[in-house]
């Protein structure tokens, strides 16, 4: 059981409008109370978020929460063995396409460790995948939610323009990328 004796709420407000807000917490160890090496995120989503886009939403709380538990353990200064960074493991690449496209509002690695751009860098990356596999997608409209989230995060983990080479074929993905939505389903990621 961890005890949190400082908790400060970061909101985020993704160009999708959507508002995320994780709430951070120092984290100490209930044995000694002192306090842990590593920063800890409580995955917690502000209510506001969860007041505005409903469970049934594509892009919810729950579905970036299960993303940020799986890909950094909800540490906001997790750092990849290919240069991803912070909650969501944003990489390099995904943080210049977002300096392309939003030429007013840029940011560098560095502050990909800060959990509110993190976040907001992250859902609008899923936001572009959606947007992509609307295009893109033979049958997007007709697919079902739980599906189109594999989806999405087969295009976050292993590439959108790999995806659709692979026809939309989750099973013809890398392992990686396969081993990765294993382990979203089982934080309920899909439901």
């Amino acid at each position: 059981m961890k005890k949190s004796l400082l908790t400060l709420l970061v909101a985020s407000t993704a160009v999708t409008g959507i508002a995320f807000a994780p709430i951070i917490s120092e984290t100490y160890s209930p044995k000694t109370n002192s306090k842990m090496d590593r920063p800890y995120v409580e995955i917690t989503t502000n209510p506001t978020f969860q007041n505005q886009h409903s469970d049934t939403a594509l892009i919810n709380s729950n579905f970036i929460d299960a993303i940020i538990k799986v890909e950094s353990k909800g540490n906001p200064k997790a750092l990849g063995k290919n240069g991803d960074r912070g909650l969501m493991q944003i990489t390099p690449i995904v943080l210049k396409e977002w300096n392309q496209k939003h030429p007013k509002e840029q940011y560098t690695l560095s502050d990909l460790f800060a959990p509110e751009i993190n976040t907001k860098i992250g859902t609008w990356y899923l936001t572009e995948i959606d947007e992509y596999c609307s295009r893109n997608h033979p049958s997007w409209s007709k697919t079902p939610i739980s599906e189109k989230r594999k989806i999405i995060i087969a295009g976050y983990n292993g590439g959108k323009a790999r995806l659709k080479s692979k026809k939309w074929k989750i099973e013809k993905m890398p392992k990686i990328t396969r081993t990765h939505l294993e382990k979203l389903q089982e934080v309920g990621a899909f439901n």
